[in-house]
């Protein structure tokens, strides 16, 4: 469920069909330090969620959202800039999953990444996708083809 008009990572999600077979799961960061950070989305694929909820929306307070915990433990984290023009990516290992803060959207995800990051300057846009699995070679690959540069988280 790609969002607010994010023909990007739409992208992405499809990406992640093909590459995990497996729908690709839309969020948005929240806040991190160092290799830890969490990442909320008010929707989610139901294939991706291990339980789930139907609960008020985020920001609206109107129905719906979705809460839900996250299916697997690794997932490959990609943000790709709204001209398709760079990306980055990396693996993330989940750490805590559900609807555990309130001032985020329902779904969120605590994760930990394989080295410290600076997201307000590696990230190519606040939007992320996790694909299921560790895929990181492999949408390496997807960019490389399309000539569009990726760098690794």
């Amino acid at each position: 469920m790609a969002c607010e008009g994010d023909l990007a990572s739409g992208f992405l999600m499809l990406m992640a069909r093909g590459l995990a077979g497996s729908s690709g799961w839309i969020a948005n960061v929240v806040k991190y330090t160092g290799a830890e950070g969490v990442f909320a989305h008010c929707t989610i694929s139901l294939d991706m969620a291990k339980s789930w909820r139907v609960t008020t929306h985020f920001e609206s307070g109107f129905p719906y959202g979705l809460a839900a915990e996250l299916k697997e433990r690794v997932y490959t984290v990609v943000s790709i800039s709204p001209r398709l023009d760079r990306a980055a990516l990396g693996r993330v290992e989940v750490i805590k999953s559900g609807n555990y803060l309130q001032d985020a959207c329902r779904t969120q995800a605590f994760v930990k990444f394989n080295r410290p990051v600076r997201l307000e300057a590696e990230a190519p846009a606040n939007h992320h996708v996790f694909i299921p699995g560790e895929v990181v070679e492999e949408a390496g690959a997807v960019f490389k083809l399309l000539s569009i540069p990726a760098v690794l988280y």
